[in-house]
């Protein structure tokens, strides 16, 4: 006696119970059943609150034809939009299982990404199931440890060239040296130099702790290098950078709670690296010719 039918009868039977439209209303995926001809003949409950979320309801009902918004988009020179159709094309075609690929869909308020995936319907030829799920924290997380490895490589050369440049500000005190690579004694001068480029320094630290906390970018590069050679003109030595960066530290991080401070001093510490590793530039170049 085979014990397995009862079994079996009894999955089937759970399997017909399950109401599929509320399976699909349930996932976070956006999801929809495309025909061979591109036109949309299902979509689930994420599907329609996305396109209404876009400003575009139509979009979320059946009855649109997919193919004619991806031809649309790659039209108007979008590169996603060209691969989609390339892929939901060779999957309503069979000539492939599958189809699938990330790409960035920012939004006015805040940066998006999504994994698109293409797969046959079993049973119904010539349609495919096609999903869009939200992958913006993995995204995220990706470039976050991208830009730290980055940062931290920029970091260990700018920290080579800031050591070298403390090095030879310490070591060398002839007269020859002292002109080449600044070793000014007149502390009243320094001080006032300091003063007037504590503010252009500010403002390169507050860029630099925005850059962070609202992910935007700022071109600081050439500010960066301007300060540098303003320093390097009046023959700066390397702990009046690091003054001129304590000097700003005790104005931004000192009143500021916790987060906000711990912010300033992992930025400031960047900042300082890069700004002493240009004035080692600077000094160089003068050195050189």
């Amino acid at each position: 006696m085979d014990s397995s039918r009862p079994q079996s009868r009894t999955a089937a039977a759970v399997a017909e119970s399950v109401d599929w439209h509320a399976v699909a209303d349930a996932l976070d995926a956006h999801v929809a059943v495309v025909a061979g001809d591109g036109r949309i003949v299902a979509v689930n409950a994420a599907w329609r609150r996305f396109a209404g979320d876009n400003d575009d309801a139509d979009a979320g009902e059946p009855g649109r034809n997919y193919l004619d918004v991806c031809r649309t988009s790659a039209s108007a020179g979008i590169v996603e939009a060209a691969a989609a159709l390339d892929g939901l094309y060779a999957v309503l075609r069979g000539e492939r299982p599958d189809f699938e690929f990330e790409y960035p869909c920012h939004s006015p308020t805040e940066q998006r990404w999504f994994l698109m995936r293409v797969a046959p319907l079993a049973g119904s030829p010539r349609r495919a199931v096609v999903s869009h799920t939200n992958i913006t924290t993995r995204r995220r997380a990706l470039l976050d440890a991208i830009a730290a490895r980055e940062a931290g490589e920029r970091a260990d050369v700018v920290r080579r060239d800031a050591a070298r440049l403390a090095q030879m500000a310490e070591e060398h005190a002839s007269e020859h040296t002292a002109h080449a690579y600044g070793l000014d004694r007149d502390a009243a001068r320094r001080a006032t130099l300091l003063a007037e480029l504590e503010p252009t320094y500010l403002a390169l630290l507050d860029m630099a702790v925005e850059q962070r906390a609202y992910r935007v970018e700022y071109a600081t590069s050439d500010r960066v290098r301007q300060l540098a050679d303003a320093l390097g003109a009046a023959r700066a030595r390397a702990r009046d950078v690091v003054e001129l960066h304590r000097a700003a530290l005790r104005h931004r991080a000192g009143g500021a709670g916790e987060p906000r401070a711990e912010a300033y001093l992992e930025e400031g510490r960047l900042l300082l690296l890069q700004l002493m590793g240009q004035v080692l530039t600077f000094y160089r170049d003068q050195t050189l010719g």
